[in-house]
């Protein structure tokens, strides 16, 4: 059995891990990035059910591209959708679009509200978006460079601390505002998203996208991190291991201990098993944990969707218990196939016809199930989830620098928040161990 030493174990291919460990390894810090081979080899239209970047071009996103030096040949891949998003309601379909004015037109037309009404209030909506990406962005301030504690909640906290409070929006257009929070946040409870004024920012500018279900947003951090001279573990399984201060994993052909490690999966299945060998680390305390949705995968053709739907969607025809995300891709390789993927907490029970309802039904049978395969196990708050029972050593003692991103460390922050929190957590880190960003 080998043993690698290196400075960083990133656990965890999802968004968050890979920008992360992108930052880390443009220090020249050595990091290996661990991931479950069942995550890895999933289509990218399933890695990435319901994009919205927040990626205009002088935006926070395009920053972070532009600071990891991501090759102007990948940017270009990016294509731009004049229509962010849908939201459906009972009696509307709102185009969600960047246009200030253009926006409160639409609104105009479904009777929601007047232009004077709405031009006001999305000019506070974006002052409070914009706050939040700041705080997001800058570095921590001095008092906080001791430790990692704004990275891993302290006891009982309920979510990040980043704020955008939404401003009152007019009366008839709060159905819109709760469609729109509770479609991007991942919370099950919308009503606790710290930052909604930031979501319906992001998801107005988010018309940025890949062109085809073969690309990946992710997989533009993969092939910079790769550049960068990261390394990749792709496992079934894994056990934590611990050595005087290092921590790591034991995989089937060897051991990985580093430096720290960054925690880019989901903590429960990690504090259960860690729980059953004595105190559960601090850094395995539990958290907001985001809303895990059913999804269901269909074929199509062109010619059977909707007049004037867009890629992405929000639909609340029969209530939030019902809300659907839909996202609709076109095939890499036949431009006779589309690929709809809906999720949603009433996505069993789905009319497959008319998933639009009637607002914008499909035409007839057009509509093909797909097996989307087994999700990822480390994905499922379950007591199997990859890990071996074996001892994993003493966890609970000693101090490792361990930091947590992705959607559980930022719920209710949405894509943009996940990125920038680990940008945050990734440059403390590197600072932690010595390491240094290069200036741009």
């Amino acid at each position: 059995m080998t043993t690698l030493r290196s400075d960083v174990l990133v656990l965890g291919g999802t968004l968050g891990g890979l920008v992360a460990a992108t930052y880390l390894a443009r220090t020249g810090l050595r990091v290996v990035l661990v991931e479950e081979q069942a995550q890895s080899k999933r289509p990218a239209l399933l890695r990435e059910p319901f994009l919205l970047s927040g990626l205009s071009r002088n935006g926070s996103l395009n920053r972070v591209l532009r600071e990891l030096a991501l090759p102007l040949l990948e940017q270009r891949e990016f294509a731009l959708d004049p229509i962010a998003l849908q939201v459906v309601l009972p009696d509307a379909r709102i185009d969600v679009v960047a246009d200030d004015e253009e926006f409160a037109l639409e609104l105009d037309r479904f009777g929601l509200a007047k232009p004077d009404e709405v031009l006001p209030w999305l000019d506070a909506v974006a002052r409070s978006a914009q706050a939040a990406r700041q705080t997001l962005w800058d570095e921590s301030p001095p008092a906080e460079r001791s430790g990692l504690a704004r990275y891993i909640p302290a006891r009982g906290a309920t979510g990040p601390r980043v704020r955008a409070p939404l401003p009152e929006p007019p009366q008839r257009l709060q159905a819109l505002c709760d469609a729109l929070v509770g479609g991007v946040s991942r919370l099950a409870d919308p009503g606790a998203t710290p930052a909604p004024a930031l979501l319906i920012d992001a998801a107005r500018h988010g018309n940025f996208r890949l062109p085809d279900a073969g690309h990946s947003f992710l997989d533009l951090f993969r092939r910079r991190f790769r550049a960068l001279h990261g390394e990749f573990r792709e496992v079934d399984s894994f056990a934590l291991i611990s050595d005087k201060q290092d921590v790591g994993i034991e995989l089937p052909r060897g051991q990985v201990y580093a430096r720290a490690m960054v925690v880019a999966v989901p903590r429960e299945p990690l504090r259960r098993f860690a729980q059953e060998f004595g105190p559960v680390p601090r850094w395995l305390r539990p958290g907001v944990t985001p809303l895990r949705l059913e999804q269901r995968l269909f074929r199509t053709e062109p010619s059977a969707i909707p007049t004037g739907m867009a890629s992405r969607l929000v639909v609340e025809d029969a209530g939030p218990e019902a809300r659907l995300r839909i996202s609709l891709h076109a095939d890499p390789s036949s431009h006779r196939v589309c690929w709809l993927l809906i999720g949603g907490p009433g996505v069993a029970s789905l009319d497959e016809d008319a998933p639009l309802g009637d607002l914008a039904p499909f035409a007839g049978g057009s509509l093909v199930p797909v097996a989307a395969g087994p999700l990822p196990a480390w994905d499922i708050d379950s007591d199997s989830a990859g890990f071996p029972q074996s001892d994993p050593g003493p966890l609970g003692r000693g101090r490792p620098l361990v930091a947590q991103v992705g959607a559980e460390a930022v719920a209710g922050l949405g894509l943009e928040g996940e990125v920038l929190q680990a940008r945050r957590a990734a440059m403390q880190l590197a600072g932690r161990l010595g390491a240094h960003p290069p200036v741009t």
